[in-house]
């Protein structure tokens, strides 16, 4: 006798769905017991890591913002109101510009 495709299939799918939750599971409960994944080693492929940068001048945010050549450029945003204050970055650090008009 023959057996069905569906009953392989379903078999299938239990097994993966068995692989994958014993799997998940260890990560997920250090997770829950509090313990932070360790800090990143840099990215040795690439050569890049995170680091630290200069504090944006105001608490604010929906701020549009974009870069041109090697400067990020922050325009506006709510703050504890609607803020038209605006702001370069050249990388080191936070610049006043033109604010936006009102």
């Amino acid at each position: 006798m023959k057996k069905p495709k569906t009953t392989l299939l379903c078999r299938a799918a239990f097994c993966l769905l068995w692989f994958l939750l014993f799997t998940t599971l260890p990560a997920a409960a250090q997770s829950r017991d509090g313990n932070a994944p360790q800090a990143a080693e840099p990215d040795t492929l690439f050569n890049c890591s995170w680091s630290a940068a200069a504090v944006y001048p105001i608490t604010v945010l929906d701020n549009p913002m974009t870069a041109v050549g090697s400067n990020l450029y922050s325009f506006g945003g709510v703050s504890t109101a609607i803020t038209g204050s605006s702001y370069k970055f050249d990388g080191t650090s936070w610049t006043p510009i033109a604010p936006l008009p009102v």
